[in-house]
């Protein structure tokens, strides 16, 4: 999918004109710049050109070639919000159709030209050709203007004959190389008005190119084709961004961009896999996960950055990106390259969403998610976009905590913070069995080079020193700004309450009043102030918190443990989206200290029983911490949770909530043993679900007296109602031979997977569509069953039906 059709110059050259959008640059530029853009009759044509190309020069368009995945002969052309507003990466042609647009707005006639080298194969160059004679008129041009067709396969003579090399020359046309606008199109680019001026009329009149073709925009009075929608902000956030005065924290972060990426096989692997041929429409998907430290997040970045420098559009998405933005990134007119950071903390469906949307894509999309583990927020995504026909190919790829060139690792960061230092320094053991992770090292080396003069031998102590610099820094710069110097202790409350909660940067002065008791709202906003300065607000969704993620779940797992007070007043002060926020910093504090981020977790449920959803939701997707806890508060008299609703949402299997749901299950109240048709039903269905909680967790002799029962009951109702029942029972039998199986029954389990099996036969008979994958499904089941009783031929013929029957379904 794109915004606009591919342009044809061999089938369709006049087409062209159509792509050339009026009234549009001025709603693109900030409001600075747009108040800049000249109007019809504002200066002599020669100076409106001259305005627009350096508003042009301004905009820091990078110049990119056109993308070697086109078809041969039909060229994307990129819509003027992506030349001159959100992305900003641009050929040849998107900048001169962009600037034709633009100097139709301001009265004068342009010409789109193709430049082809001279008696060679190669790529063609656009140019903007423009009328310096008068004002451009609608709708055939100016009475004056000398040329009569749109289209011009050969450079017309009043061209030539009449066209200046510089503001010096007198002349009726100018040849504009606009491309000398952007970035990376030259050495020292963007060039200057006068050298688009000579390299223009240079190709025109030279012997190095040729005319290829000519568009004469300005006499050509076919609609434009329409201007699609652009959202008000990217989609997706630059991979590194430093923000200067930033304190120590915030300098060894991942995407500040100080410590240079070290070289390791998986950014050489994660290049390749970007690089790789293959099917355009095949949405491509790694899954990057490992402990946090490893450098899942510098690794991400690095590879955005790469891939950006070849043109490709890359960036972290936006938290919670709005339809338009998505709707964007699908049509953006180059390979897009996405990072999902914390994948398993967003919210499935914004990641489903995604890859929905771009799969029809035409140019390649590689989408990056980062995890500390593959768990079910990832069994979601992928059940869900195999149900919509979402296609897609996968890597896996398990980062190892620590880097595989540790003491490179050590003593990049250690040259980075002081160059002047050792670049030989030892990196100190790590204490078995501890391996130092990848931000291990990089804490390690930014402590060496502040002059730690004995390094830390433990990931806590490695963490607590740190800390140490960080609020000694915090208090200096309070000591400037306010001429006091809080207490280590003070800002380390400070700290970790912002960290847990991690507010959005209008929400602090609030949090600074309910939580740490700053009444005086001048000074609560001038500490807010401050703080929004010592910690950076995320691009993706404008929290603050300290990062990284190691560092502030210890800084948690410590002060929250040994405050109460603070750990209560953060909970209770908090809004539905801090209250998540709050849930993952507990699971991510899990890596640091277990016990206790189970302990806050307890007690987060104790303080605010209705943070369960936002509980509920994080363990769904990662498990964690809050297990324990939701169990807790599920077998509670007067617990909140919906019971009911838990034991049909939790999916059967599910790794983390089977306790959850089993208790769920057996919590709801149970449909009384009674001879009504309806009480029965129900109460065989509760008794088909218990048995596959009880399975879930473990309790096989219980799964099986379970669905025993509910067997027996099926079969009443089936002899009095077949219709109605049988499928019912055809399911429990299959189950019942299932649990029979676990429990060691395997004449049994052959015994009902056979009753089963006839019965689907039966159903399928009568009503194919609707029970013929139900029948291959027991089939398939029946041929295990027969090959652990030895019957080998019957469990290869019934394998052989099933396979049959799948292949006609598929």
């Amino acid at each position: 999918m794109s915004a606009w059709p591919r342009w044809s110059r061999q089938n369709a050259p006049g087409m062209l004109a159509a792509y050339v959008q009026r009234r549009v640059t001025p709603r693109l530029l900030p409001a600075d710049q747009a108040s800049r853009l000249p109007g019809p009759g504002e200066g002599p044509p020669l100076e409106r050109a001259r305005r627009i190309y350096e508003l042009f020069a301004e905009r820091e368009i990078r110049y990119v070639l056109e993308d070697p995945a086109s078809e041969p002969g039909r060229q994307v052309i990129r819509p003027p919000d992506e030349v001159l507003r959100l992305r900003r990466h641009a050929t040849c042609l998107d900048i001169a159709v962009t600037f034709a647009g633009t100097c139709l707005d301001a009265g004068l006639h342009p010409l789109i030209v193709l430049m082809d080298p001279a008696g060679a194969p190669g790529s063609a160059h656009a140019l903007v050709v423009v009328w310096l004679g008068g004002n451009w008129e609608q709708p055939r041009g100016h009475a004056d203007y000398p040329l009569h067709d749109v289209l011009h396969h050969a450079a017309p003579d009043a061209v030539i004959d009449d066209l200046c090399a510089s503001e010096r020359e007198t002349g009726a046309f100018i040849a504009v190389d606009v491309t000398r606008a952007a970035h990376g199109y030259l050495d020292g680019s963007p060039r200057s008005w006068a050298d688009a001026l000579a390299a223009g009329a240079k190709m025109v009149t030279g012997e190095q190119w040729a005319w290829g073709l000519g568009v004469d925009v300005g006499l050509d009075s076919r609609d434009p084709l329409p201007m699609p929608r652009w959202p008000t902000m990217e989609p997706l956030t630059p991979p590194y961004q430093p923000t200067p005065g930033a304190g120590p924290l915030a300098q060894i972060s991942a995407r500040y961009g100080k410590i240079p990426f070290y070289a390791r096989d998986d950014l050489d692997l994660l290049m390749d896999w970007c690089e790789a041929p293959g099917p355009a429409a095949e949405t491509r998907i790694a899954i990057v996960h490992g402990l946090g430290g490893a450098g899942k997040t510098h690794l991400a970045a690095e590879l955005a950055a790469r891939m950006a420098k070849a043109g490709w559009y890359t960036g972290f998405l936006l938290r919670n990106p709005a339809d338009d933005q998505l709707e964007w990134l699908a049509r953006v007119a180059a390979p897009v390259l996405v990072v999902v950071d914390y994948a398993e903390a967003a919210k499935t469906t914004q990641i489903i969403d995604l890859l929905r949307v771009v799969h029809e894509r035409e140019l390649p999309i590689c989408v990056v998610l980062t995890a500390r583990a593959v768990g079910d927020w990832w069994n979601e995504v992928a059940r869900e976009t195999a149900r919509d026909g979402v296609r897609y190919s996968l890597l896996d790829r398990l980062l190892e905590p620590a880097h595989p060139r540790t003491t490179g690792v050590f003593r990049a960061t250690l040259r980075a913070f002081a160059p002047e230092k050792n670049a030989y320094a030892p990196l100190p053991e790590a204490p078995r069995p501890v391996t130092w992770t990848t931000l291990d090292l990089v804490l390690l080396g930014w402590l060496a080079a502040h002059g730690d003069p004995d390094l830390p031998a433990e990931p806590a102590e490695i963490y607590e020193r740190v800390l140490d610099h960080e609020f000694s820094y915090w208090r200096d710069t309070w000591d400037k700004e306010f001429g006091l110097k809080p207490s280590p202790k003070t800002l380390r409350s400070i700290g970790a309450g912002i960290s847990l909660v991690a507010p959005n940067e209008d929400r602090v002065p609030n949090l600074l009043e309910k939580i740490f008791g700053i009444q005086n709202q001048v000074e609560r906003d001038k500490v807010a102030d401050l703080l929004s300065h010592l910690l950076p607000t995320s691009r993706e969704d404008g929290s603050i918190t300290i990062h990284p993620d190691p560092v502030s779940g210890h800084l948690i797992v410590t002060a929250m443990s040994k405050d109460k007070g603070l750990f209560a007043a953060s909970v209770t002060n908090s809004t539905a989206t801090e209250l998540a926020n709050i849930c993952d910093a507990i699971s991510r504090a899990e890596q640091n200290d277990r016990q206790k981020a189970v302990e806050l977790a307890r007690a987060a449920l104790d303080i605010r029983s209705d943070m369960w959803p936002q509980a509920l939701m994080l363990t769904l997707a990662k498990g964690g911490p809050f297990v324990t806890a939701l169990e807790e508060l599920a077998e509670a008299d007067d617990t909140p949770l919906p019971l009911q609703d838990l034991a049909e949402l939790i999916p059967v299997g599910h790794s983390t909530l089977r306790g959850l749901a089993l208790i769920a299950t057996q919590h709801i109240a149970s449909p009384s043993e009674s001879d009504a048709i309806q009480e029965m039903a129900e109460r065989a269905n509760w008794l088909n679900n218990l048995s596959n909680r009880q399975s879930d967790t473990g309790d096989r002799a219980g799964a099986l007296a379970s669905i025993e029962e509910a067997v027996q009951i099926r079969r009443t109702l089936a002899d009095a109602n077949p219709a109605a029942f049988l499928p019912d029972l055809a399911g429990s039998l299959n189950n019942l031979s299932n649990q029979q199986a676990n429990t060691g029954d395997r004449a049994g389990a052959l015994a009902s997977i056979e009753e089963a099996t006839s019965l689907y036969r039966t159903l399928a008979d009568a009503n194919p569509a609707a029970f013929l994958p139900n029948l291959a499904t027991s089939l398939n089941n029946l041929s295990n069953q027969q090959a652990n009783t030895g019957d080998r031929a019957g469990a290869l013929a019934s394998i052989e039906e099933a396979t049959s029957l799948y292949r006609t379904l598929a």
